[in-house]
């Protein structure tokens, strides 16, 4: 319930003039659980998604190569507040080719951070 206050409040409205429209207060609760449970959509297309996945390629390579970061998938979760899996699933974007250009990281190596190095490929 505080969140749909904070919700209204920031959104300008008076917290005495709060208003949660429910027939009862099991509605009220179902309205409330389904506002806390929303999540926003990220964009997966676009302009904006190209340069996600560019930042994320290089602060990858960046976190290998040069700091050494034994988890760089859990420092870029935190740096861009998705979970580690959504990072491994942009990751695996941003090795494969796309509208004919080649892509951002190398292969991986199952079980490997990084990317191959000459001598490895």
């Amino acid at each position: 319930m505080g969140r749909e206050i904070a919700s209204q409040t920031l959104a300008g409205r008076n917290p005495a003039e709060t208003v949660i429209d429910a027939q009862s207060p099991a509605e009220a609760l179902r309205i409330l659980s389904q506002s806390a449970t929303q999540r926003t959509s990220r964009q997966r297309r676009g302009p904006e998604f190209e340069q996600l996945l560019r930042n994320i390629a290089d602060d990858y390579r960046r976190l290998v190569q040069i700091v050494g970061d034994p988890k760089p998938r859990v420092t870029l979760a935190r740096k861009y507040g998705y979970s580690v899996g959504n990072i491994g699933r942009l990751l695996v974007e941003g090795r494969k080719p796309r509208n004919g250009k080649p892509p951002l990281l190398g292969p991986a190596h199952p079980g490997r951070v990084g990317e191959p190095t000459e001598d490895e490929s």
